[in-house]
């Protein structure tokens, strides 16, 4: 739910589509206004390996599905009225960060929250990391998705949320 045009949905998309997922991909922007973020998309749409939906979200999306893995740009995620939907329907709903975290060592995984400030914190921190010696991979809002990335992921690597 939500490609969006920076990285998180397509990051996670790629990274269902490499373990052989069929995918529902579904917007609230009109397909043109996506299309860079789509490109890469072509030929799994072509083979049907993905579906769009772009414009609007449709019920049966949220309730024919085994998870829903949620954009983090949703507003207030917790009032949306599609993911309360796949909610009321059992449907797993989860967003890539925590497909993410579910495979590396949570004890290596730094996250930054709150209202302003997170790229610059993030940004200092693996500065710090990287000034003493660290390998560290920088995500998220800055950095973008890391799902594609855990082959670069070792036992000593610091991960930046």
């Amino acid at each position: 739910m939500g490609l969006g045009r920076f990285g998180g949905g397509l990051g996670v998309t790629r990274w269902l589509l490499a373990r052989g997922c069929q995918i529902i991909l579904t917007d609230h922007s009109e397909e043109h206004t996506l299309s860079e973020t789509l490109e890469e998309l072509t030929p799994f749409i072509a083979s049907g390996q993905i579906r769009t939906r772009f414009g609007t979200h449709e019920e049966i999306d949220f309730v024919e599905t085994d998870l829903v893995v949620a954009n983090p740009a949703i507003n207030q995620p917790w009032t949306n009225r599609f993911l309360n939907i796949a909610r009321d329907n059992q449907v797993p709903i989860t967003t890539e960060i925590s497909m993410l975290v579910r495979q590396v060592d949570r004890s290596r995984v730094i996250g930054v929250t709150g209202t302003s400030g997170k790229s610059t914190t993030a940004s200092m921190i693996q500065h710090i990391l990287v000034r003493h010696g660290r390998h560290s991979l920088l995500g998220g809002n800055i950095g973008g998705s890391l799902l594609g990335g855990l082959d670069q992921i070792t036992d000593e690597s610091w991960i930046i949320l």
